[in-house]
């Protein structure tokens, strides 16, 4: 195991500032949504809510539509589902920036484990 210096700290730091702001964004999104949902519908009921799910495409197209203005057009499933999409767009930023963490320092190990990793997450968020 490599001894923690200062760059390692602040790799460190910065991919838990990264989880945390991910996680805290999408957990207020959601609950200003569900708060917005029960205030407009006296209901908690979105289970059938067609624009709630990735229809015909993969995940990646899915957020294009919903920044393009296709997506729930009542505001609180728009908050639901941009709360779920940080949410799930959270370890693959934090991915992204450990790739580039380890290409700046030159680490051929761990670049070519993270870009592995990184691979595996397209696949599997373009394959929904």
């Amino acid at each position: 195991m490599e001894p923690l210096n200062k760059n390692n700290s602040k790799i460190e730091v910065i991919l838990s500032c990264i989880l945390i702001t991910g996680v805290a964004a999408s957990l207020l999104l959601m609950a200003a949504g569900m708060i917005l949902l029960y205030l407009e519908s006296g209901s908690f009921n979105i289970s059938r809510e067609p624009s709630m799910f990735i229809q015909g495409n993969n995940f990646f197209n899915f957020i294009l539509d919903i920044f393009k203005g296709r997506g729930p057009e009542n505001t609180a499933l728009l908050l639901l589902t941009i709360g779920t999409i940080i949410l799930m767009l959270t370890p693959f930023i934090r991915v992204v920036a450990s790739l580039i963490y380890f290409i700046w320092i030159r680490d051929k190990k761990y670049i070519f484990i993270t870009l592995v990793v990184l691979i595996i997450l397209i696949i599997t968020l373009s394959l929904h």
